[in-house]
């Protein structure tokens, strides 16, 4: 098993120097870039960032917001969050570079509701949480893979049409915003 591992490891090596030279890249500096996110799942090889259109053109998707550029993708809602312990379900009112304002909701299952179930404002109060320098904002492509934007670019889809009508999970690390991934409504 052991052996398949480095065989698989040394094919993809080749693999990608072989690329490389095809295309006519700087080999060395290709290996040695800290400026691209490691490829994401199922990918053979991508670089991030990278802009929306070429984000789209590779990944065959539509995006309903264009961001300034795309920072990584993955294609499993679990691989960006995690277990679903410690996310709070937000709608996010406004933000600006540095906190975002909040309001609260309840996330009820109720079968006689189309979809099974029912968004409930439970405070009419809303609360500012200041952002971690290095939050992550996934943004949801349809109902599953997602991709990660600039945070500075969080405001702007706030405006857009997608963003207005968005639900977020947030997840909180020393009581600022760590994380904000876009919550699927069918």
């Amino acid at each position: 098993m052991e052996q398949r591992k480095v065989a698989g490891v040394l094919m993809l090596t080749l693999f990608i120097l072989m690329t490389c030279a095809c295309v006519g890249c700087d080999v060395e500096a290709f290996m040695s870039s800290s400026a691209h996110a490691s490829p994401p799942p199922g990918s053979a090889i991508a670089l991030f960032p990278m802009s929306p259109a070429e984000f789209a053109n590779r990944y065959h998707v539509t995006l309903d917001w264009e961001p300034s550029e795309i920072l990584d993708y993955a294609d499993e809602y679990s691989k960006v969050t995690g277990s679903a312990d410690g996310n709070i379900k937000w709608q996010l009112v406004s933000a600006d570079g540095y906190a975002v304002e909040v309001n609260e909701v309840e996330w009820v299952t109720d079968n006689n509701e189309p979809n099974g179930f029912r968004i409930d404002d439970a405070s009419a109060e809303t609360k500012r949480y200041e952002l971690a320098s290095d939050a992550g904002v996934w943004l949801l492509i349809e109902s599953s893979p997602l991709y990660q934007i600039p945070l500075s670019d969080l405001p702007a889809f706030l405006k857009s049409e997608a963003g207005r009508s968005a639900l977020w999970n947030f997840k909180l690390e020393d009581g600022k915003v760590a994380l904000l991934t876009q919550q699927y409504l069918p």
